[in-house]
Order: structure tokens, then C-alpha cells, then sequence
């Protein structure tokens, strides 16, 4: 693995902050207040009391800030916020890809839940519904955003549609 070079380390670069609880809106705006480019992205969530509605902004991801700034600043900035940590990102134009189309979306619409990631040929157990406490392996994911998962019962296999909410990993 070649080292960085002096002037690599002065180039900005995107990070992954972990917040300290419910700090994360605090990390952005003392990031933002230090030039650094930051994305945080949240969903709306709406409640509904007695004599008004209200609508909060919330983290999509809890517990994670996105900032970009060198590596020379990153003791300093994690000495000037409430994080935890820091995560490095390997694959910079990737990330960069997956942030773009994230912020897309989030100006389309932020009507927006976080699912489990699951990937195909995963074992999962269905948590609610008809099929509640059934495992099976998830076969692929469908055009409807949904799980098709192929249930082993009598050593044959039925694939059936389910919301992606209704599945966790299994043990």
C-alpha cells in the first residue's frame, strides 16, 4: 500500500461521523459553521397531539453525519464536535455516486424509512403477518420493492411476496 503524499493529505475527502446521540444536527451546524461540506439526511416525521400536528425533521441514518474535509483536519474536527468517531470512506467515487443519488431522491420526496439491508441469498425470519416465525432465504428483490423469498418447507420451495419490513436476518 503506497502512503499518502503531503499534498494527498490536504485534498478533501469524504467521512463518515459517528454521533455521539442525538447530536447529529449539532455536528452539522458546527461543521457548516467551519466551512466544511456536510450532508445529513432526514425524513420528515409528523405527530399528531391533542391540539396540533407537527412535523420534525429526523436523521435517515441515527447516529451518522457525512462531511467532507482533509485528513490533516480530522483530530480537529473530532476535538470541535460531539462524535464518536470517524469512519474513513475507501471508495471516494462510489460514495460520492450513492450520496448524489440519496440527495435526489430526498428533494423528490422525504417520505422516505430505512430498511434492514439484506441481500439476496440471505437467511431471513418473517416477523409478522401469515407467515410470522417462517425462515427462509430471500431469493431477489422485485420491481415493487419488495422481498420474494424462497421458504424451505418439505425440502421444496415456495417463493412468496413480503414487505421488506416484515423480515430481519435470521440467527
Amino acid at each position: 500500500m503506497k502512503s499518502a503524499s503531503p499534498s494527498d493529505l490536504q485534498l478533501p475527502r469524504w467521512w463518515v461521523l459517528k454521533a455521539r446521540p442525538r447530536c447529529e444536527k449539532k455536528i452539522q451546524l458546527l461543521l457548516e459553521g467551519q466551512g466544511q461540506s456536510v450532508f445529513l439526511p432526514c425524513r420528515s416525521s409528523r405527530r399528531e397531539y391533542s391540539s396540533k400536528s407537527v412535523t420534525f425533521s429526523l436523521p435517515l441514518f441515527p447516529g451518522y453525519v457525512f462531511a467532507q474535509f482533509s485528513p490533516l483536519q480530522k483530530n480537529a474536527i473530532l476535538a470541535s464536535t460531539p462524535s464518536a468517531g470517524v469512519i474513513e470512506v475507501q471508495d471516494q467515487i462510489t460514495f460520492i455516486r450513492q450520496i448524489s443519488a440519496l440527495q435526489d431522491l430526498l428533494q423528490r420526496t422525504q417520505d422516505v424509512e430505512v430498511c434492514p439491508f439484506i441481500e439476496a441469498g440471505k437467511r431471513v425470519r418473517i416477523t409478522s403477518g401469515k407467515f410470522r416465525g417462517m425462515e427462509g432465504i430471500v431469493a431477489r428483490y422485485s420491481r415493487k420493492k419488495r422481498l420474494i423469498l424462497s421458504l424451505d418447507l418439505l425440502r421444496q420451495s415456495v417463493e412468496v411476496e413480503l414487505s421488506a419490513e416484515t423480515v430481519v436476518l435470521a440467527a
